[in-house]
């Protein structure tokens, strides 16, 4: 490079500029931070906490892919650090990526063992598992550490509620608002805890104090709703669900209770369409169509199915003589106590047991959708009697 051609190299960012894109993540202004990480990085790829705390702020805007490739980035440089680890494990459980997460957040508490937090974290990851004893002895060491940790005294709470330990929740939320009046998830779980108590009216009045707090919170509209459900008043429900949907449009739960309540209300024409919002919750999937109606049968093949207890097996199998009246064959597949009962419905040319293995069909229809495609009207319920003997 010539004397006279040197250009001059830019100056590395400066600790202070660090101190105050943290000082904008404190107050919430993500994409400020965001952008002031960015420029440290630009200088300083291997900057651990300009990675760390980037990642930390895609965590938080919703970006958890991004979050994990920053910090785990971070965490290349030096993986020694509590809190990245345990934000890390907090971005792979958003992810649903739970047994990843929870090894990181036992390298968290390795590193840091007498943090609440990193043991409140655990238990919440736990209870995404469903392990719910170790989650609440996370949560109990939680508390036991700090007891005045009112976040971890409300996550435990919720894996009371999730045991039926209703009362014992109960008191664990009023534990965590007594603390910290402010936390308003814990005042949101105090009402689930209180409808499930069927305490409906003190429900009602603890998630509309949530909402007078957080009129945006989707989940406190649809428990609005579940509770309006329960006594009754319907169209009241449906508006909450209507409301939770509209700030949330993935929100299934809500949709799936929205979809009960309409057919609660003989509102069938909405009601039977929205329920099947449960198939996106798990249904069980198979190699063939689902026949839905609308569509010849004539000659073909449709395996009817179970999806959920063995009262709506029960219930819904009175529908199988309706695609038998189509012209078509039926096999039904259902749970294996009811094999023996079933085989004696009308309409049903072979029952197979769900543990057998898939026999050959041409379309494929959930017992419970069955309603739709015969678009069920209130006069139009098929109600033959019996429908089932025991022989």
């Amino acid at each position: 490079m010539n004397s006279d051609d040197q250009r001059q190299l830019p100056e590395p960012p400066t600790l202070d500029t660090l101190h105050r894109a943290f000082s904008l993540h404190q107050q919430g202004r993500l994409a400020d931070a965001a952008r002031l990480y960015e420029q440290i990085l630009a200088a300083e790829p291997s900057n651990f906490d300009a990675l760390h705390l980037l990642g930390l702020t895609a965590h938080q805007s919703g970006d958890h892919e991004r979050a994990v490739e920053l910090i785990s980035a971070a965490l290349r440089i030096d993986q020694t650090q509590p809190d990245a680890c345990s934000n890390i494990g907090l971005a792979l459980q958003a992810l649903g990526r739970f047994s990843e997460a929870l090894a990181f957040t036992d390298v968290a508490i390795s590193l840091r063992p007498k943090s609440s937090s990193g043991h409140s974290n655990r238990g919440n990851i736990l209870r995404d598992m469903k392990r719910l004893p170790e989650a609440l002895a996370s949560l109990d060491r939680a508390v036991a550490l700090d007891p005045s940790d009112a976040i971890a005294l409300n996550n435990r709470g919720n894996v009371l509620l999730d045991l039926g330990r209703l009362e014992e929740a109960l008191a664990g939320f009023d534990r965590a608002i007594a603390l910290r009046s402010g936390l308003v998830d814990a005042h949101l779980n105090r009402g689930n805890a209180l409808a499930k108590l069927h305490r409906l009216e003190e429900a009602l009045e603890c998630i509309d104090g949530v909402l007078a707090i957080e009129p945006q919170r989707a989940a406190a509209h649809a428990n609005r709703g579940a509770v309006l459900q329960q006594v009754r008043r319907l169209d009241e429900a449906i508006a909450a669900y209507d409301r939770a949907i509209e700030l949330k449009p993935d929100f299934a739960g809500a949709k799936f209770n929205k979809a009960l309540a309409l057919l609660l209300d003989g509102r069938f024409d909405e009601g039977w369409p929205l329920y099947e919002c449960r198939v996106v919750q798990g249904m069980l999937s198979l190699p063939k169509p689902a026949w839905l109606g609308g569509k010849e049968i004539r000659g073909r093949t449709v395996l009817l199915h179970s999806e959920q207890g063995l009262g709506d097996t029960l219930q819904f199998c009175r529908y199988a003589a309706l695609v038998k009246e189509m012209q078509a064959r039926v096999i039904l597949r259902v749970p294996s106590p009811l094999v023996g009962f079933v085989s004696t419905l009308q309409g049903v040319d072979a029952v197979v047991s769900e543990s057998d293995a898939l026999p050959e069909f041409d379309e494929h229809c959930p017992l419970l959708s069955l309603p739709l495609a015969f678009r069920t009207r209130l006069d139009t319920i098929p109600a033959p009697s019996p429908y089932l003997s025991s022989r």
